[in-house]
C-alpha cells in the first residue's frame, strides 16, 4: 500500500491505496463508456470513498478519478479508475 492524498480546494485527506495497471476487461469496459485509453489510466484499490472527478496524488503524481467500481468480495474495498493529469485544476 502506498500513501495517497485527495486534493480538495486546500483541505487534503490522506489515505492508503494500491495502484495497478488495467486488465483487458477493464480496458474494454472503459472504452464502452467512451473513455479514451490514450491517457495514462490505472486503477487504485482503497478503503475510503472518493468522489468521481476528484484529484488525488500518489507517488508524487496527480490523477483524476474518472470512474469507480464495486469490489464484490469485500464491501469496504473500493476500486477507482484514475487518469494521470499534469496539473490540479
Amino acid at each position: 500500500w502506498i500513501d495517497g492524498e485527495i486534493k480538495n480546494n486546500g483541505s487534503n485527506l490522506a489515505f492508503k491505496g494500491a495502484i495497478f495497471d488495467l486488465n483487458t476487461s477493464e480496458m474494454k469496459l472503459l472504452q464502452e463508456q467512451g473513455i479514451a485509453l490514450t491517457d495514462v489510466i490505472k486503477k487504485i484499490y482503497c478503503y475510503i470513498d472518493i468522489t468521481v472527478g476528484s484529484t488525488i496524488e500518489c507517488l508524487d503524481k496527480n490523477y483524476q478519478v474518472i470512474n469507480s467500481r464495486d469490489y464484490n468480495n469485500n464491501a469496504d474495498l473500493r476500486i477507482y479508475f484514475i487518469k494521470r493529469v499534469d496539473e490540479i485544476g
